[in-house]
């Protein structure tokens, strides 16, 4: 037997519903902590970089089989990363992360030995 639920009841998951799909496409969506903006891309963003992952890789070995420097190629996608992380922030496109010195020093090992990684590849 299926209940049918009043007027009311039904316009008010349709308003909640209406609210979450709002807060899904980027609107503001209030969360313990304060206000939180969610988007699309932020939501996406990770998967979609494990996903193309291997798609990296393969591009890298294409590269370093005609042109065996990898330093060069490491030196030069830092710098295309780099540029592209300044013009990013500097449009307000994303805001600029602040990186405290204890953060900093928690991330250096890591950043050492993934660029070791990056440059021992063939």
């Amino acid at each position: 037997m299926v209940s049918r639920g009043s007027t009311a009841q039904i316009k008010n998951a349709t308003a909640k519903t209406k609210k979450s799909t709002k807060a899904a496409g980027g609107e503001e969506a209030r969360t313990g902590e304060g206000l939180a903006k969610t988007t699309m891309l932020h939501q996406l963003g990770a998967p979609a970089l494990f996903g193309l992952w291997p798609l990296f890789t393969m591009h890298n070995k294409q590269v370093l089989r005609v042109f065996p420097f990898p330093m060069n190629v490491t030196t030069a996608q830092f710098a295309l990363g780099t540029v592209v992380a300044l013009l990013v922030w500097t449009t307000g496109v994303l805001k600029r992360p602040k990186v405290s010195v204890a953060q900093l020093a928690a991330i250096l090992p890591l950043a050492i030995v993934h660029t070791m990684a990056s440059l021992s590849q063939t």
